[in-house]
């Protein structure tokens, strides 16, 4: 199941949303809860300053520093 995710600055000069294939989850044990959580992210698209960049053209240091963000995201920002 595939789900997206938009990640904004605090100062909204950038934004990202992440794109993730994701797997359901849970504890192991019967009547245990389920939850989505997200796998294999991809940055689907970034907008810095309002101009769209090609993440494939940033320097690995950079594309990492971006993926690290997706991390600051909770499950239920996943759509």
């Amino acid at each position: 199941m595939t789900k997206t995710a938009t990640y904004y600055t605090e100062d909204d000069l950038m934004c990202v949303t992440f794109e993730s294939e994701g797997r359901m989850n849970d504890y192991g044990v019967s009547r245990s809860p389920v939850w989505w959580e997200p796998t294999d992210i991809t940055v689907h698209t970034l907008k810095i300053s309002g101009e769209e960049e090609n993440f494939s053209e940033l320097s690995a240091t950079v594309q990492k520093a971006i993926l690290s963000l997706a991390d600051e995201l909770h499950d239920d920002d996943w759509e």
